[in-house]
């Protein structure tokens, strides 16, 4: 899981959600994929993840199934699509809310399922 060290908020996520997670689907960044992911990040206020395009995912193991995705308003997405020409053609950029927002999905057994 040494992918998690260019994404270091995934740090927060429970050790039950992170062992769930398909970690194949991000896209390991170059040096200055990193500058621009952090320069991004910090201008959005946002957590951001770059993805493999055409990436084949494996069931309920989506990153982006677990937390949610950002909102952004006009200002944010001009941004983001200024960005996005200076990346590589093999990776989506995907934002998340900072800090993040776990979303409700039926792979995570509830303390109480758990117990039976």
């Amino acid at each position: 899981m040494e992918i998690i060290k260019f994404y270091p908020f995934l740090h927060s996520l429970p050790s039950s959600i992170k062992s769930k997670i398909d970690w194949e689907e991000l896209y390991i960044p170059n040096s200055y994929e990193v500058l621009l992911m952090n320069e991004l990040a910090e201008c959005l206020n946002k957590n951001i993840i770059l993805y493999k395009k055409d990436y084949h995912h494996k069931l309920n193991s989506l990153l982006s199934s677990i937390i949610i995705s950002a909102k952004l308003n006009s200002w944010q997405i001009t941004i983001l699509r200024n960005y996005e020409k200076k990346f590589d053609d093999f990776c989506n950029i995907v934002t998340y809310n900072n800090p993040l927002q776990l979303a409700e999905f039926p792979f995570i057994e509830s303390k109480k399922e758990s117990a039976i």
